[in-house]
């Protein structure tokens, strides 16, 4: 495998790492107030399309990388719209 691949491999672990944070809040807030529905959408569709293009450029690193944020990604879309509201009384 080229050191090119590799290169992409680690950048992409850095991004995937990074997002667990993320993850975390938003599974422990019920609400997920911190998270903007659009922003969950547009970096889904974005990862969405960098896997389509990791496929069609035979580029394994942004195939793995961008598979596994959209399924990351997938996960936080799905929090954030059916995660449980709080009922003011």
């Amino acid at each position: 495998m080229p050191i090119s691949e590799w290169v992409g491999l680690v950048a992409g672990l850095v991004s995937i790492v990074a997002l667990f944070p993320q993850l975390r809040e938003t599974y422990r807030d019920p609400q997920a107030k911190g998270l903007s529905f659009g922003m969950c959408i547009l970096n889904f569709s974005g990862m969405l399309l960098w896997t389509f293009y990791g496929v069609l450029a035979e580029a394994p690193s942004v195939f793995i990388v961008n598979a596994t944020m959209l399924l990351l990604w997938g996960g936080l879309c799905i929090l954030r719209m059916f995660g449980k509201k709080q009922h003011h009384t």
